[in-house]
């Protein structure tokens, strides 16, 4: 009988290490361990794209120095018609070519810049000695304002709007940005006609009498 327990015992313990060395081993506690999850940069990826390709696209349709196209008929019609029939209307000048900016159709924002170094010649150029003194002009924060100047939209609708001349301060060492700036009706312009970031518009000069005007192309 005391035999026959002995013979048990050492089978039992034949079989336990069997299983043992047929078992991988495994340490203390691995199959606990947390893994490490590293965040995708997938969508900071696609950010920095995105904000890429709206940066060049702005950069594709500014002015290069080609001959511009002329002013389209209908705007000339318009601004004869506008004018009267015995307006002396000058030869129209295109002042720059751009891609709407976010900040150029910001619900907060009521101005259309553009940047005198993408303006088609000097930006002098088109302005009487007098308008350009008024530009000039600073006060505080206060800045000239030639008021009142007769802009024809994409829609061919006239509106008074405001030119000004904005100069954006950087850092020390760094060259300040001049812009000139139609303000005042620009928000209800871009808001009535839905224009939005990316488009491309051009901005154009002539004289009526004397009296400056601006037309605003949809390209």
């Amino acid at each position: 009988m005391v035999l026959e327990k002995v013979r048990s015992n050492i089978n039992n313990r034949d079989f336990v290490k069997m299983a043992a060395a047929a078992m991988p081993w495994t340490p203390p506690a691995a199959h606990n361990r947390s893994k490490r999850v590293t965040p995708s940069p997938e969508p900071a990826v696609k950010e920095e794209v995105k904000k890429k390709t709206i940066k060049k696209r702005v950069q594709n349709h500014d002015f290069q120095g080609q001959a511009p196209a002329d002013l389209p008929e209908a705007f000339r019609r318009r601004i004869r018609e506008l004018a009267g029939p015995d307006a002396v209307v000058s030869e129209e000048r295109l002042l720059i070519q751009k891609a709407l900016t976010a900040s150029d159709v910001g619900k907060n924002q009521s101005r259309l810049t553009m940047p005198v170094r993408r303006m088609v010649g000097s930006w002098r150029g088109f302005l009487r000695e007098e308008e350009e003194w008024v530009l000039m002009q600073r006060e505080g924060g206060r800045v000239g304002s030639i008021d009142g100047v007769p802009l024809v939209d994409p829609s061919l609708r006239r509106c008074g709007v405001s030119l000004r001349r904005w100069v954006m301060r950087k850092g020390r060492g760094r060259r300040s940005s001049v812009s000139l700036v139609i303000t005042k009706k620009w928000k209800e312009i871009f808001t009535r006609l839905r224009l939005t970031e990316g488009l491309v518009v051009q901005v154009w000069s002539c004289r009526v009498n004397e009296e400056l005007w601006l037309a605003l192309v949809r390209v």
